[in-house]
């Protein structure tokens, strides 16, 4: 596939909102979901490597999430 990147922006967990949440397109779409299901996946795998993670650690400097925006240019079938 071939994507094209439309936005890049740094945020906290706790500044995700619903139309990000709704545009991942998981679940029910809902940021409630989206908050749930992050938060058991970033807690899961951090454990694993021996980090006790919390939301609050991306309130601090270098430990943001990473937003980013695209949109798939090829192949026309996924592109729709």
């Amino acid at each position: 596939m071939i994507f094209r990147v439309l936005s890049v922006e740094r945020s906290s967990f706790f500044d995700v909102d619903a139309d990000f949440a709704a545009a991942e397109g998981e679940g029910d779409q809902s940021l409630e979901h989206w908050r749930r299901e992050h938060d058991k996946f970033w807690r899961r795998t951090q454990k694993s490597i021996g980090i006790d993670w919390t939301p609050e650690e991306t309130t601090k400097p270098g430990g943001e999430l990473i937003k980013e925006r695209f949109e798939i240019c090829w192949p026309p079938s996924f592109a729709d």
